[in-house]
C-alpha cells in the first residue's frame, strides 16, 4: 500500500513515512468538519433569516459546532502526527456522534457525516496504521529517554 511522505517535523518522526490509511483518515476528517462548517453556515443563515430576535440558543449551537469542528480537526492532525491515544479520542467522538445522529433524527446528510467519521475510525484501526503509531510511540519514548525535549505532539 502507498504511503505518503514522512513528516519532517520532530527529532524521531522524519524517517517514518505516514500511512495512506492515517493520510485517508485525515483527509477524510478535515473533509467532515468542513461540510459540517457549511451545514451549520446554511442553518444559521436560515435561522437567522427567519428569527425576529436575538437567540442565545443559536448562538449556543454555532459554538457548540465550532467547537466540533474543531476538535475533529484537531484528532486529525494529532492522528497524522502519530499521537496514538487521538485513535481512542476519535473512536470516542464517533461513538458521541452515532448517539446524537441516532438521537437527532437520520436525515441523508447526518449519515453521510457519521459515515465520514466512522469510516475514519476503521482507518485508524487498520495493522498498517497501527504499525505507524507503533513505531512513532517507540520512537517519541527513546527521543525523551535520551534526552530530547519533546513539545506536545513534538
Amino acid at each position: 500500500m502507498p504511503t505518503a511522505p514522512p513528516l519532517k517535523t520532530g527529532p524521531f518522526r522524519s524517517a517514518e513515512p505516514v500511512p495512506a490509511v492515517v493520510q485517508a483518515a485525515f483527509w477524510i476528517l478535515v473533509a467532515s468538519g468542513v461540510l459540517t462548517g457549511i451545514v451549520l453556515l446554511i442553518g444559521a443563515g436560515s435561522i437567522v433569516a427567519e428569527a425576529t430576535a436575538y437567540t442565545p440558543a443559536l448562538v449556543a449551537a454555532a459554538l457548540g459546532g465550532l467547537v466540533g469542528i474543531l476538535i475533529r480537526i484537531g484528532i486529525a492532525v494529532m492522528l497524522r502526527r502519530g499521537y496514538a491515544p487521538a485513535r481512542g479520542y476519535l473512536t470516542v467522538v464517533s461513538v458521541l456522534s452515532t448517539l446524537v445522529t441516532v438521537l437527532r433524527g437520520l436525515d441523508p446528510l447526518s449519515l453521510l457525516l457519521l459515515a465520514l467519521v466512522v469510516t475514519a475510525v476503521v482507518l485508524v484501526w487498520l495493522p498498517s496504521a497501527s504499525r505507524y503509531f507503533r513505531v512513532v510511540t517507540n520512537a517519541r519514548k527513546r527521543a525523551v529517554a535520551a534526552g530530547a525535549k519533546i513539545a506536545f505532539l513534538g
